[in-house]
């Protein structure tokens, strides 16, 4: 069942910290649509000390961020106060910055896991005390990065799982992408390497940016256009990527590489044939996204006992991509599983966050 935006709520008198209501993003200030209190709704800006920024860019991605978050296109970065979620966030801020969308990081927190060790009159007061607590702890995180980006302090519901939380929040976010780690406690807790990201996509329509155990945060590379890398085998299945990333991708000047690896097989065609059926199927591919800043067509040979994953990674590593997307579902029409086996590998050995997609069922 897809996400769909919730209608507007009361605010819950558990958060009762004295925020106004009102939203923040890396720009300025607006009126939030969810009269929300218990979201804190207030900036972390940090001092970025990255090379590669200049006034005229930062005017652009001002402006940028300005309509961006007029129109509610967020993303979301769900944190849960590990190294792991910490790692994430810079990620979460090179896609939010490469896209010009504003950044909103989120805990999440569950009354009967989070407030055990509170000591307070009541739960409600229990429940601010950790929420102002959080709140000041990611502030601090955000300015130690250099990132700018709001922070929100969402309750989870007693009959909601994981990956429903998560997708039930992006809806009244209005997020157009989503971004977690994968490993770590409180969110995610219960939740092995894949599935946090394979719930969520089995509910919501939006693409999640995953940043597995071996990406550091130094990876987050700023300077130049942001640099996707798309994969795709030529099936319809992988197809679904254009559809799911063009709202994400539209108004950008992301550079973006489409890619599919080709590895010979008994009974095919022939190289020569094969490579250029795939760059057709990867042409149509291209032509379903939105302008952006380039775009690359690549079909490359898979080497000698090499894996799919394997593969992504090192065509990925040699155009400096801050990202690789794909599908999650499906088997190709090369006989390759573009779902848990190259997903998950991706996210389980790769030094590049991945961005899953699901795909169509």
């Amino acid at each position: 069942m897809a996400c769909s935006p919730s209608p507007t709520r009361r605010s819950p008198a558990w958060w009762s910290s004295g925020a106004t209501g009102r939203s923040t993003t890396s720009t300025g200030t607006r009126t939030s649509r969810r009269s929300a209190p218990w979201l804190s709704g207030r900036t972390a800006r940090g001092t970025s000390s990255r090379a590669g920024s200049c006034g005229a860019c930062d005017g652009k991605l001002t402006e940028a961020l300005r309509s961006a978050a007029e129109h509610d296109m967020t993303i979301l970065a769900f944190s849960d106060g590990s190294e792991h979620a910490s790692r994430m966030l810079p990620h979460a801020y090179a896609l939010a910055r490469g896209t010009g969308r504003p950044l909103t990081v989120v805990r999440v927190m569950n009354r009967l896991n989070d407030l055990s060790g509170i000591v307070a009159p009541s739960t409600d007061e229990a429940a601010a005390i950790l929420a102002n607590r959080w709140e000041a702890e990611l502030r601090q995180e955000l300015r130690m990065l250099g990132i700018q980006a709001a922070i929100a302090i969402e309750p989870q519901r007693p009959d909601e799982d994981t990956p429903a939380a998560i997708c039930r929040i992006a809806a009244e976010h209005g997020a157009q992408a989503i971004a977690f780690g994968s490993h770590g406690a409180g969110l995610i807790r219960h939740l092995v390497i894949g599935s946090t990201a394979l719930g969520v996509l089995a509910r919501t329509n939006l693409p999640a940016l995953v940043v597995g155990p071996h990406v550091g945060s130094a990876a987050a590379d700023l300077e130049g256009p942001y640099r996707l890398v798309i994969c795709s085998d030529g099936s319809p299945a992988a197809a679904r990527v254009a559809d799911v990333l063009r709202p994400l991708l539209e108004g950008t000047t992301v550079a973006v590489t489409v890619l599919s690896l080709y590895e010979p097989r008994l009974g095919d065609r022939g190289p020569t044939e094969e490579k250029a059926d795939l760059r057709a199927r990867l042409e149509s591919l291209a032509a379903q996204l939105p302008p952006v800043g380039s775009v690359e067509i690549a079909v490359e040979d898979l080497e000698d006992l090499e894996s799919v994953d394997h593969g992504i990674l090192r065509a990925a590593a040699a155009r400096r991509a801050n990202a690789i997307a794909l599908a999650t579902h499906g088997y190709s029409a090369r006989r390759h599983l573009v779902s848990g086996s190259t997903g998950v590998g991706l996210i389980q050995h790769g030094h590049i966050p991945t961005i899953l997609v699901r795909s169509t069922d």
